[in-house]
C-alpha cells in the first residue's frame, strides 16, 4: 500500500537454548511464552541457509513469512523453517548422485547372460528391455520435530527407470568371451511436492568372461553420461519459490563377479556368488540464475565414490526340452554399501548482486544393508535364438525397495 516497514533483519534465527526440565518436586511458573527448541544440528544446517538468504541481500522475498501483521511469532519462525528445511532436505539436486548410481547399476546387472556363454569363435548378440521402479518414504512426526508443531516432514521420492540395452559377446575360446554394451534410458523421481528430477542416460561398457572348471568369473567397466532437467521447490503457507535448472552428471563403474558352481540331482546345481561393484560419479555446477521473484541458488560441483559388496547364491534348474535347454535360476542375495552413502551437496543463494555464504544440502541416502531377490529365466533353442525374461525385488530400510521386469532377445551365430 505504499507505506514504509521497518524491518530488522536478524544475522541468525533467534531460537532459545533447550531448557532442562526441572525435577517434580521443584515447582515454577511456566514461561508465558515457552521456548521454541530445535536439535541443535538441524538448527546448525538451516541456521546456515537462512545465513545465506540474508547474506545475498533475498530476505525480503520471505516477507510474507516473517512479518507478524497476520500471525503469531511462532506460527512465522514455523513456517519460516519449513521453507529452510525444503532448502535443505528436500531439493533434487542432491538425488541425482544416487539416480545416476542407481541407473548404472540397473546398466550393470543386466549387461550380459551369465549362464550362456558362446564357444569359441561364437557370437552372441541380445538386445533388453527394462523396467525399474524405485521407492522411498522417509518419514518423521512432524510432533516436536522442531520443538513445536509443524506437521509432518515426509520426505518421500518415486522413482521410474525405462530403457534397454544390446551386447555383443565373443568367444575367444570355449572358457573365456569378451563383450560390449551399449545401453540408454529414462529416469523420472517425483518428489513430494512439485520437485521433480528427469534424467536421460547413455552408457558404453565392455566386458569379460572366464571359467576354471567350476569357478566362473566375470568384470567389466563402464561410463554412462546423463543430461538432467530438475525442477525445485518451496513452499509454506505464506510464501511459494518454484525454479530448476539442467546440468550434466558423468559416471563411472567397475565391477568382478565369481561364483562357484555345484551340481547337484535332477539338472538342479547351487552356486555361491560374490560381486564387487564401484562407481564414481561427478555432479557438475548448478546455477538457477537470478529470478526476481523465486528464491534461486548455486550448487558446486560435487564427486561421489561408492563400493557396493554383494554375497549371494543362486539355484539353477536346467530342463532340456526338444528345441532346446530353458534354464530358471532364482537367486538370492545381501548387498552392503561402503563409501559416502549420503554425499551433502554444497549450495549458495543467489541474489541480485552478490551470492550469499555457503550451506549444506542434506544428501540422497543409499541404504547401507539391502535384501535381494530374483528370478530369471532363459530358454535357448537349437536354432540359435534366446529367450529372457525376469524380475527382481531388492527391499531395505526406510521402505526403500526396488522392483525390476525385464525381457531379452538374443541370437548366437
Amino acid at each position: 500500500d505504499g507505506k514504509d516497514i521497518n524491518i530488522t533483519v536478524l544475522e541468525s534465527i533467534p531460537l532459545d537454548p533447550s531448557i532442562p526440565i526441572p525435577p517434580i518436586d521443584s515447582p515454577v511458573d511456566p514461561p508465558v511464552n515457552p521456548p521454541i527448541i530445535i536439535d541443535s544440528l538441524l538448527y546448525e544446517k538451516l541456521n546456515k541457509v537462512y545465513q545465506s538468504i540474508v547474506g545475498a541481500g533475498e530476505i525480503g522475498k520471505l516477507a510474507n513469512t516473517t512479518l507478524l501483521e497476520d500471525k503469531t511469532y511462532n506460527e512465522s519462525l514455523g513456517n519460516l523453517l519449513v521453507i529452510l528445511n525444503q532448502i535443505y532436505a528436500n531439493t533434487p539436486y542432491s538425488y541425482s548422485i544416487k539416480a545416476s548410481r542407481d541407473s548404472m547399476k540397473v546398466f550393470e546387472d543386466n549387461m550380459s547372460y551369465f549362464t550362456i556363454k558362446p564357444n569359441k569363435g561364437e557370437w552372441i548378440v541380445q538386445g533388453k528391455g527394462i523396467y525399474t521402479g524405485v521407492k522411498r518414504d522417509n518419514v518423521s512426526s512432524g510432533k516436536n520435530y522442531y520443538g513445536f508443531d509443524i506437521g509432518s516432514i515426509n520426505n518421500k521420492t518415486t522413482t521410474s527407470i525405462n530403457g534397454g540395452l544390446a551386447t555383443a559377446e565373443y568367444g575367444i575360446s570355449n572358457v573365456s568371451s569378451i563383450g560390449f554394451v551399449i545401453g540408454g534410458n529414462h529416469q523420472n523421481t517425483n518428489f513430494k511436492g512439485d520437485n521433480s528430477l528427469k534424467g536421460n542416460s547413455m552408457y558404453l561398457g565392455i566386458f569379460g568372461k572366464k571359467e576354471f572348471n567350476n569357478l566362473k568369473l566375470m568384470t567389466g567397466a563402464g561410463y554412462q553420461y546423463t543430461s538432467v532437467d530438475a525442477e525445485r521447490n518451496a513452499a509454506n503457507n505464506y510464501d511459494y519459490f518454484k525454479t530448476g535448472d539442467k546440468y550434466n552428471v558423468n559416471g563411472f563403474n567397475l565391477f568382478a563377479e565369481g561364483k562357484y558352481e555345484y551340481n547337484i540331482e535332477n539338472n538342479w546345481s547351487i552356486a555361491p556368488k560374490i560381486k564387487l561393484s564401484y562407481y564414481h560419479i561427478i555432479q557438475e555446477n548448478i546455477n538457477e540464475g537470478y529470478k526476481s521473484e523465486e528464491l534461486s541458488m548455486s550448487v558446486s560441483r560435487a564427486k561421489n565414490d561408492l563400493i557396493d559388496m554383494e554375497i549371494g547364491i543362486d539355484l539353477i534348474k536346467t530342463i532340456n526340452i526338444e528345441e532346446g535347454k530353458l534354464k530358471g535360476i532364482i537367486s538370492l542375495g545381501i548387498v552392503q554399501s561402503l563409501g559416502d552413502k549420503e554425499r551433502e551437496l554444497t549450495g549458495k543463494i543467489q541474489g541480485k548482486n552478490k551470492r550469499g555464504s555457503n550451506f549444506d544440502i542434506q544428501g540422497a541416502e543409499v541404504p547401507k544393508t539391502s535384501g535381494k531377490a530374483s528370478l530369471n529365466i532363459e530358454y535357448e533353442k537349437t536354432n540359435g535364438l534366446i529367450y529372457t525374461a525376469g524380475t527382481e525385488v531388492e527391499f531395505s530400510k526406510d521402505y526403500n525397495r526396488n522392483i525390476s521386469v525385464k525381457l531379452g532377445l538374443g541370437y548366437r551365430f
